[in-house]
């Protein structure tokens, strides 16, 4: 095995399963038919730990948004509604953002509001939000309004 793989013939084998959704089953058939039953009966163990590994590394970390740590009054006169899950920031964490910028932060879309942050999960506000011709921002774009 090590000619195909290399020396390091594990590692090759979980670096080329990263990003397949069936990974662990790729695994299971190419040791089963390679015989190999009992090295994975002897090494069960090290190879669950090194599949979990793999698979966590395959995983995208969460985005980690810019917080900035100084602030102006660039939102005075401004209103915000934040509705729904906003990928890389924690709840609450938008809206004082907006407070903290000198701008007012709303709980429903009226003709008033300026921009409605819109996350994950929204529902009916976006309509509202598109009926009255309210500008609508990504958390992508509200970060980029905070730098």
């Amino acid at each position: 095995m090590a000619d195909m793989w290399g020396d390091d013939w594990e590692d090759n084998i979980l670096d080329n399963l990263r990003g397949s959704p069936r990974g662990q089953e790729a695994i299971r058939e190419y040791l089963k038919a390679h015989s190999m039953e009992q090295y994975i009966a002897d090494n069960r163990d090290a190879l669950r730990s090194a599949i979990q590994k793999a698979v966590a590394a395959a995983r995208r970390p969460a985005h980690e948004r810019y917080i900035p740590t100084d602030f102006d009054q660039r939102f005075k006169g401004k209103r915000f509604v934040v509705k729904g899950k906003l990928d890389g920031y924690e709840e609450g964490q938008a809206a004082e953002l907006v407070e903290k910028f000198g701008g007012k932060v709303m709980k429903n879309v009226t003709a008033s509001v300026s921009y409605f942050v819109c996350g994950r999960g929204v529902g009916d506000p976006i309509r509202t939000a598109m009926k009255h011709g309210t500008t609508i921002l990504t958390a992508d774009y509200f970060e980029d309004m905070t730098r």
